[in-house]
């Protein structure tokens, strides 16, 4: 969607509230160096799988801080 890493998106899509989407969003930009697929990507810092990991374990700890 728009140029959005995959994993991010499928991560807001999870967790529709604005407010939780906005904490997802921030932790992932500094976690991953950005949240477009055309600026994460060629950094090479990480893999896809590793984004999803991340993406992962944001929403957990979205869901422990519940």
């Amino acid at each position: 969607e728009g140029g959005l890493c995959g994993a991010l998106y499928a991560a807001i899509q999870y967790r529709p509230d604005k407010k939780e989407e906005l904490e997802l969003v921030k932790e992932f930009q500094k976690r991953c160096n950005g949240t477009l697929c055309s600026e994460i990507r060629p950094l090479q810092m990480m893999t896809c799988t590793d984004r999803v990991a991340i993406a992962a374990e944001l929403l957990d700890q979205l869901e422990a801080s519940k």
